[in-house]
């Protein structure tokens, strides 16, 4: 577990649908809308009436983030983050890392204190999802040295152990 002052950020391996936090943040594409795994599930747990209230978002700029409540949810609220499909370029990053940053940002104006971000699923290579680990763990680190009163706990969930692994490895080198 990571602290920076009165925050904390820890790993979780399983699903986020499980986690009673007081947000989980949705992993979407700008429209919010589109079918994937992910959005297809948060749809089904949420129920109709969380579907209408991102429907109301129309969509959310790359690199941005909307929130709504969670409805059906364990979870009281939703963060949407808009982000691309990492295929290993510095500009996906950059927008990576701009979304993250998004989502701490409008969680602490909307006074929730723990959140689930979600692991992005990259197909790519090793070295691909080492960066992005490592852009995830250092955006985070940033967001946390420049809010140190604020006392926010992110959990990075991850469905699978072999992506826990990459996390892990990149905590490693830049923590230990």
């Amino acid at each position: 577990m990571m602290h920076t002052g009165i925050n904390k950020f820890q790993i979780y391996v399983g699903e986020i649908f499980t986690l009673k936090l007081e947000a989980l943040v949705n992993l979407s594409e700008p429209t919010l809308l589109a079918p994937s795994l992910m959005a297809d599930q948060f749809f089904s747990h949420g129920g109709p009436e969380f579907r209408h209230a991102v429907e109301d978002l129309h969509g959310c700029e790359l690199g941005k983030a909307k929130i709504t409540k969670g409805y059906n949810l364990l979870c009281n609220n939703v963060i949407h983050m808009s982000i691309p499909v990492y295929k290993g370029s510095d500009d996906d990053l950059q927008i990576i890392s701009e979304a993250i940053t998004s989502t701490l940002d409008l969680a602490k104006e909307n006074g929730i204190k723990s959140l689930a971000l979600p692991s992005q699923n990259v197909k790519l290579n090793y070295d691909a999802e080492e960066r992005l680990a490592k852009t995830t763990l250092t955006t985070i680190e940033k967001w946390f040295e420049a809010n140190p009163k604020y006392g926010l706990r992110v959990v990075v969930a991850f469905l699978a152990v072999a992506q826990y692994r990459t996390f892990e490895s990149a905590w490693k080198e830049l923590y230990e």
